[in-house]
């Protein structure tokens, strides 16, 4: 027998035992996707799909924000700023908290409409937000992809992504372009729709539950702002479409409240033109000029900490929206007559004939301590992973 072998065959022996035994016992790579929602956040926050690799969903809907912009640099956080750090927007980007109740656009009436997403609800759903024209993704003000086409291929570059989308839409989901960018659509839907965007955990919602209580103040605004004196509610209730139980404090319906143009907007833009709200909703199924200069009602879920306000970013102020709000509703020519944060007269508004003044209207001027309660009532509705000492 030559002996000289017999180290090396048992060292290779066991070397192999061992090898296959932690072959055998080896834990598979995790998964980075292992659910539709978590790739959808992944693509939310994935500043690649955007023209200079610089911005994503969360640039502008920032999770630590309420899901708002929370930069300054667009003419002092109104409007957002495009991927190329020049480009500017023309509305204020809405909150995407509570966004999944917005019920799909609809008519509800001849030249009443409900629902949608954005502040003209040309996005029937939270799918469309994304799959309606590219979405943010090719609009020229935001990412600024040139594409659909061009879209997927940063996604490709991704071979996670590739995995994952393949593994919950099929092995084919790329063969066709407009089937691969509608299902990012439904992906990053998907991800809108997790606890993290609608937690109901507000002090409101621990009071309705019975679990805490108002100071008088916060309970001098809930009074007030369920009163026929402030006619808050015809606005700011959506028990008729959520339940009681879920209540996001806007019917979703369009208004004209006559909210001034913010001329530095348009002057940073070089853009006079004004913006025509629901207007332009190519979904519309009466007469567009009626529907000239309305806008969606926003939620009020986490308002004390998503300023700016209107959808133009006018006001950073909620006592500057309240004053506002008495001034076109009370027709006050007295006592709120001039924009708290400028101290000038209350600008012009684009298609003043429009003015809801019906949905505005109120007896007579809030007055600066009921504004102080409304105001109060309105923190109250603020989620606890936004309340700040």
């Amino acid at each position: 027998m030559n002996t000289g072998t017999f180290p090396i065959r048992l060292i290779a022996t066991l070397t192999t035992a061992l090898l296959l035994s932690a072959l055998a016992n080896a834990q598979p790579a995790p998964n980075p996707f292992p659910t539709l929602e978590a790739l959808g956040e992944a693509l939310f926050h994935d500043t690649n799909l955007s023209l200079q690799r610089t911005q994503s969903c969360a640039t502008c809907h920032a999770a630590d924000a309420a899901f708002i912009d929370s930069r300054t640099q667009g003419v002092g956080g109104a409007v957002s700023v495009g991927d190329d750090d020049q480009a500017l927007g023309i509305r204020n980007a809405p909150t995407l908290m509570y966004a999944l109740y917005a019920p799909p656009f609809h008519a509800m009436a001849p030249g009443v409409y409900r629902g949608g997403q954005f502040h003209d609800g040309r996005a029937r759903s939270l799918p469309n937000q994304v799959n309606l024209n590219g979405g943010p993704f090719l609009n020229p003000d935001e990412m600024r992809m040139p594409s659909r086409a061009a879209v997927i291929a940063r996604v490709r570059e991704n071979a996670d992504y590739v995995d994952a989308l393949q593994r919950f839409f099929g092995p084919q989901i790329f063969a066709r372009e407009q089937q691969a960018f509608s299902r990012l659509g439904h992906t990053i839907a998907a991800f809108e729709r997790t606890q993290a965007f609608h937690p109901f955990s507000a002090h409101y919602d621990a009071v309705m539950g019975q679990e805490a209580t108002f100071t008088p103040l916060e309970q001098a605004g809930f009074d007030l702002f369920h009163s026929r004196e402030t006619g808050c509610l015809r606005c700011h209730d959506s028990t008729a479409v959520t339940g009681p139980s879920r209540q996001t404090f806007t019917n979703y319906r369009y208004y004209n409240l006559g909210v001034p143009m913010h001329t530095a907007v348009r002057d940073a833009r070089q853009d006079d033109s004004p913006d025509p709200g629901l207007a332009a909703n190519q979904f519309l199924s009466s007469p567009a000029a009626a529907q000239l200069g309305r806008f969606k009602v926003p939620t009020l879920r986490n308002v004390a900490v998503t300023a700016p306000y209107f959808h133009n970013g006018l006001a950073h102020d909620l006592a500057t929206v309240l004053k506002l709000h008495s001034h076109r509703g009370a027709r006050d020519s007295v006592l709120h007559t001039l924009n708290p944060e400028t101290g000038l007269a209350w600008g012009t508004t684009d298609y003043p004939e429009n003015v809801d003044f019906a949905a505005l209207a109120m007896p007579k001027p809030l007055s600066d301590p009921e504004i102080d309660a409304l105001i109060a009532f309105l923190h109250t509705l603020t989620d606890a992973a936004f309340v700040r000492p």
